[in-house]
Order: C-alpha cells, then sequence, then structure tokens
C-alpha cells in the first residue's frame, strides 16, 4: 500500500496554488502594458516559452525570473507576488 504524505500534499497545492496567483499577475501587468508574450520576451530576456509557462501556473519563477519580468514592466516585484 502505498502511503501519502498530507503535508507533502498541501506543500504541493500551495506551491501550484502559488504558480496560478503569480502567473495571473505576470498575465495582468503584461497585458495592461500592451505587451505579446514574445515582446516581454524581448524586454526580459525570457523566452516566450517560459512566460507561457508562467502565466499558465505550470512553472514557479526564482527571484532572478522575476526580477527581470518586473524591471521589463516596470513593476514592483510586490506587484508580481
Amino acid at each position: 500500500m502505498l502511503a501519502v504524505d498530507a503535508n507533502a500534499t498541501t506543500s504541493y497545492h500551495s506551491c501550484m496554488d502559488n504558480a496560478q496567483m503569480i502567473g495571473m499577475r505576470i498575465k495582468s501587468r503584461r497585458t495592461a502594458r500592451g505587451l505579446s508574450q514574445r515582446g516581454l520576451a524581448k524586454l526580459s530576456g525570457i523566452t516566450h516559452n517560459t512566460i507561457s509557462r508562467l502565466e499558465n501556473g505550470h512553472r514557479v519563477p526564482d527571484l532572478e525570473t522575476l526580477e527581470k519580468l518586473a524591471a521589463a514592466m516596470s513593476v514592483t516585484l510586490a506587484e508580481l507576488t
């Protein structure tokens, strides 16, 4: 029988919730500035594929990525997290 650690499951879901929340904020700030994913990619130096994965909540951004995105969109880190 496979044992499931409830804390690990909760932690995983919290991480996914955070990824989705951050992704929604990135997309909201990007579209408010009239930027496409490719446009943001050019400004930030992050691939459009990574931006897509972030916006869809499939990836949790590290601090360096958040800093690049924030700088490219002229927003604070707090606005993205």
